[in-house]
C-alpha cells in the first residue's frame, strides 16, 4: 500500500517590526519587513521555500488610499516567482500598537515535500 504525503495547513501572522521591536514610519519599509517576518517564522516551522508554499495572503493597513494596494502589489510580486497567492486587502484604522502600518495573515499548504 502506497503512503500519501502528510499536508496540514500553516498560518502566520506578522507586522513590520524588526528584530528590536520597533518600526519604520515608512509603509513600504514596514511591508518589506513584515515578509521578511513572514518568511522568518514559516522557515523556523521548516519550510524550506515558504513562498512556494503560500497559497493565501490577507493583509491589513491603517492606510485605506489606493497607493497602498499598489506599494503591496509591487512588493509581493518579487518575492512569488511562480504563482500569485489569493489576496485581499483589508483597510483598518489602527492596528495592535500605534506604530503598525501593516500585518500580513498567510495561509500555507506543508506537506512532505515541503519541510
Amino acid at each position: 500500500m502506497t503512503s500519501l504525503p502528510s499536508r496540514h495547513g500553516l498560518t502566520n501572522t506578522q507586522g513590520g517590526w524588526t528584530e528590536d521591536m520597533t518600526f519604520s514610519e515608512d509603509e513600504v519599509e514596514q511591508i518589506e519587513q513584515a515578509w521578511r517576518n513572514v518568511e522568518k517564522a514559516l522557515k523556523h516551522a521548516g519550510l524550506k521555500n515558504p513562498f512556494d508554499n503560500i497559497f493565501s495572503v490577507r493583509s491589513y493597513h491603517v492606510n485605506q488610499h489606493y497607493d497602498t494596494a499598489e506599494m503591496m502589489a509591487t512588493i509581493t510580486k518579487k518575492l512569488f516567482k511562480d504563482h500569485a497567492p489569493i489576496w485581499t486587502l483589508i483597510g483598518v484604522e489602527r492596528l495592535a500598537l500605534p506604530e503598525m502600518k501593516v500585518e500580513i495573515e498567510v495561509c500555507a499548504v506543508v506537506d512532505d515535500s515541503s519541510s
